[in-house]
């Protein structure tokens, strides 16, 4: 269950990170570049990625010791790039939104 609740605040944070990129691209002005379609793109990945983590059951069978240990550390991983997606947000924020450098 430790599990499912790391992916879900990893990914929570990651679409977080994602939407104040694309909301930063738009106050800039620049809705009309491809970054703001890679940031769409961004936040539809992640949307799709929660879904898939709340809705799957694997988390509730009975694993082996190393398969839970490897998919502790990769939901750890998660969110720690959740963080970093939430970083590259309010950094872009200063540097598009402000127009400093960070």
């Amino acid at each position: 269950m430790l599990t499912r609740q790391l992916y879900l605040l990893g990914g929570g944070l990651a679409l977080l990170g994602s939407l104040t990129i694309l909301a930063n691209l738009v106050i800039a002005g620049m809705w009309d570049n491809f970054l703001v379609i890679n940031a769409l793109v961004v936040v539809f990945v992640c949307v799709v990625g929660l879904r898939k983590i709340y809705e799957r059951e694997d988390f509730e069978r009975d694993h082996a010791l190393p398969y839970r240990v490897l998919n502790l550390g990769i939901a750890i991983g998660t969110v720690i790039m959740g963080i970093v997606m939430l970083g590259i947000g309010s950094l872009t924020y200063q540097w598009l939104v402000v127009g400093g450098s960070p």
